[in-house]
This record gives structure tokens, sequence and C-alpha cells, in this order.
């Protein structure tokens, strides 16, 4: 289990609202958060991790149909056909002699052999939910389905309101990715009485957390290890930091 208790009366409710995806930096976040928005109503990326992962320094890719590149997350379709082959993939990547703990990743394969729906969202979302099942990790989850493509904001504003809409707690902190400072400081936004930033440390492997679930014992050691906060201060702070 990640250790992490409930959230006491007088603690800052700590929140992430982010696109489900499956690096291992994504996953220092969901071990950080009280509360996980999966953010679904925004522009799908066709060049970022939204429906692809790395394994072993390859490429593992869902299929999608064409002409989605100017799509909402929410309303991407997968491609027809099974997702047998994905599956298979993982089977022969990390569920072999070499990765000793291959059969944590089961309930991921078996729910990708058997996926009955179109949506590229739902099934992100049931595989985030295994994973977080099998990490054994604490951390409530919230699905935004606004289309915020038609409300004329910018991402800080569109942040703004995901956040006014989903988290109730009058004193709340925002963790953001590293990619954040690119468009907003710590004092961007109106509600959160701290911002911090995400800083992964170097030689983190960008391949996907089912490597980590099937090689170590202790995956999430690993996790805790890959990054750390940035603070308005200059300060550092770990995962599990109020």
């Amino acid at each position: 289990m990640s250790g992490k208790g409930p959230v006491g009366e007088n603690e800052v409710l700590k929140v992430v609202v982010q696109q489900p995806r499956f690096r291992a930096g994504l996953w220092y976040k969901v071990l950080s958060a009280d509360l996980y928005v999966l953010y679904c109503g925004v522009k799908f990326d066709q060049s970022d991790h939204q429906h692809r992962v790395t394994m072993n320094g390859s490429w593992l890719t869902l299929p999608i149909e064409s002409g989605q590149r100017n799509a909402l997350i929410k309303d991407v379709k997968l491609a027809g056909g099974s997702l047998k082959k994905p599956a298979s993939t993982i089977r022969q990547n990390c569920m072999c002699k070499k990765f000793p703990y291959g059969d944590r990743l089961a309930g991921v394969v078996s729910i990708l052999e058997g996926w009955p729906r179109i949506r590229m969202v739902d099934l992100n979302n049931a595989l985030f939910e295994e994973l977080i099942r099998v990490l054994g990790l604490k951390v409530a989850l919230k699905y935004d389905w606004w289309d915020r493509s038609q409300q004329g904001l910018g991402k800080v504003e569109k942040l703004e309101a995901c956040l006014q809409e989903h988290v109730g707690a009058e004193r709340y902190m925002y963790l953001a990715g590293g990619g954040g400072l690119d468009y907003m400081g710590y004092d961007s936004l109106k509600g959160p009485v701290e911002t911090r930033f995400q800083k992964m440390h170097e030689d983190v492997s960008p391949d996907s957390v089912l490597q980590l679930l099937a090689k170590h014992d202790d995956p999430l050691s690993v996790i805790k290890g890959c990054a750390h906060w940035m603070t308005k201060q200059g300060g550092r702070r770990e995962w599990n930091e109020r």
C-alpha cells in the first residue's frame, strides 16, 4: 500500500488534473495525490502518450480510427477489431521468465482481450483503475467530461474551471507536471493555496509502469524515487509531504 492515510480536517487536499497515462512519472503524481481528476474533455494529442506507451524501448500503440487529430480525448474512437495484439505484446514482453512478477499484469491483459467498447478514453480509464488497484494506491478519482474547447478559455482558465467543478475542499494544493511551467507559474491559479511542479530525476526510464510491476518486488519504491516536487520558495518536497 502507499502508506498515505485519509486527509485530516486541517490538512490540505493534494489534487492532480491530467489525462490517464502510464509512464512512471505520471504514477509519482498518482502516488502523491489525494484526488486525481482525469481530464477527458480537452484536445487529443496524437504525438503524446494518450494512446501509446514505450515498452523495452519500442512503441506499443492502441489502434485508433484515422482522421481524429482534432478530436477531444473523450471522443477518440478505437479502430475496429480486437485488442488481442497489444495484449499479446504485453504477454511476450512482460510476462516471460525474466519478469518474475509478470502475473500482476493478468488483469491488464484480460481487459485488453475482452474490451467491448469503442471509445479510447473508456479503455484508458479502465486500465488506469486496474493499475491503481494492483499498486494498492489510495487516491480518489473523478472524471471531467466537459468540452473545455468550446468555452473560449486558455489553458490556465480551462484548468481553473475544471478545478472549480471537481474540488470541493476550500484548502487544496495543485500538483502540476514540469511541462506546466511552459504556460503557467506558481501563482497562475486562483484556487489552490499552493501550486507545486514536478521535477523528474535523471535516468528515469521512459518505459511504461508495466515493466516496473512485472520486474520489481516493490515497484512503488522505484516510483517514489523517480521525481520530487518543486515549490515557489525553491524548496524540494517528496511525494508524501504536505
